[in-house]
């Protein structure tokens, strides 16, 4: 019999809106699901059908908006079910019935900075909820909750920094990993398959991640500009959505040698991953950086921007740059594509670098808070 009734704010398991939350989710929970099996009963809920099962666990849908779900059917339904501890995987929330985890994406505010909205945008509903969803986020749930799962040090940091009441919490720092689903093809193998389903034949530079201001596509455009003009034969590949906030202008529109996929499957992308010369990513900030992650497991050289956790996450796998400057950046990349030796060693890097990524050990120390909170033994039912 399970020792630990464990219930989940499983929202992101639901929906497909932010690829990354989503796949956590999925990763995380099923590997708890099957690694602790015997010790661990899961209870997931959401208030939309869910996409995604992970094996062994209980499904509740609790139909209705999101406030009626969160202050009301979600705190109604954990209790009833007599959950021994309460774990946050999306959206800011948790309940006062039992001990809850919260799992902190990005430092506080980091991810709302009034600049990258457009002026007319901010008479949005969007807007407005998303400025009164940015506190609750990354103060108010992080005050209230009982434990803090971090998935970098530096949204650890940020968040002690700006709130230090909560350095008392027990507290976790947990990497996420690869998707078991994404293949490791051989660059040869990559190479021809974005080549014949794909149509992307010549050296690209690969991006991935959502279009928008806080990803700093329009740096990224302007450093592929300066690339292009030491070396006209290279591509851009962007994948990923087009998400709010948004531009008025598409910075993507017209750029010759640009090519955009708003969705590919996990084969495809594995392939990108593979094939690329490299992944750059010129984000204002991340708290964590998921595609880079992957991007490493393939073997790509990676260049990514000094903020936020992406340094953290490379090491000294990847080149860092400044994304307030593109042309600079764009001199790195230039030099680095020039330099075969360079690339290989770089590749080899980043093959090393990714073995540090581990989803069995991020729901180990995940299931170490649990226990700290249920008195359960440190036996593990795997």
């Amino acid at each position: 019999m399970s020792n630990i009734r464990l219930g989940v704010d499983a929202r992101p398991l639901s929906w497909a809106q932010n690829r990354g939350v989503q796949r956590v989710a999925r990763n995380l929970l099923r590997q708890i699901g099957e690694n602790y099996a015997g010790e661990i009963e899961l209870f997931l809920y959401s208030n939309r059908p869910f996409l995604y099962i992970p094996p062994s666990s209980v499904t509740r849908t609790l139909f209705g908006t999101q406030l009626r779900y969160c202050l009301r059917d979600l705190p109604r339904a954990v209790r009833k079910d007599g959950c021994d501890v309460f774990l946050g995987t999306g959206p800011a929330v948790i309940v006062r019935s039992c001990p809850s985890i919260y799992i902190v994406y990005d430092g506080p505010l980091k991810d709302w900075l009034p600049q990258w909205v457009p002026a007319v945008s901010k008479l949005s509903l969007a807007y407005a909820g998303a400025r009164l969803a940015a506190p609750v986020r990354s103060t108010v749930t992080p005050r209230w909750a009982s434990a803090l799962v971090f998935n970098s040090e530096t949204s650890k940091r940020e968040l002690f920094t700006a709130l230090p009441s909560a350095r008392c919490k027990p507290s976790v720092v947990a990497y996420w990993g690869v998707d078991p689903e994404q293949p490791r093809l051989s660059r040869e193998t990559s190479r021809k398959y974005v080549a014949s389903r794909l149509g992307v034949n010549t050296p690209f530079l690969l991006y991935v991640g959502a279009v928008s201001r806080p990803k700093n596509i329009e740096g990224l455009v302007s450093m592929y500009r300066h690339v292009r003009q030491l070396n006209s034969s290279v591509s851009l590949v962007v994948v990923g959505d087009k998400f709010w906030p948004g531009y008025d202008q598409d910075p993507l529109e017209g750029v010759e040698g640009v090519r955009w996929f708003r969705y590919l499957p996990d084969e495809a992308l594995a392939a990108l991953y593979g094939a690329c010369q490299a992944l750059v990513t010129l984000s204002w900030y991340e708290g964590f950086g998921l595609p880079v992650v992957e991007a490493m497991y393939q073997g790509a050289p990676v260049v990514v921007s000094d903020r936020g956790a992406l340094p953290e996450v490379v090491g000294e796998a990847g080149l860092v740059v400044d994304p307030s400057d593109p042309a600079s950046a764009a001199q790195v990349v230039s030099e680095l594509l020039a330099d075969t030796g360079t690339l290989e060693s770089q590749r080899k890097r980043s093959l090393v670098r990714s073995e540090r990524f581990s989803w069995e050990v991020a729901a180990e120390k995940i299931v170490s808070l649990l226990r700290g909170f249920t008195g359960a033994g440190k036996t593990s039912g795997r």
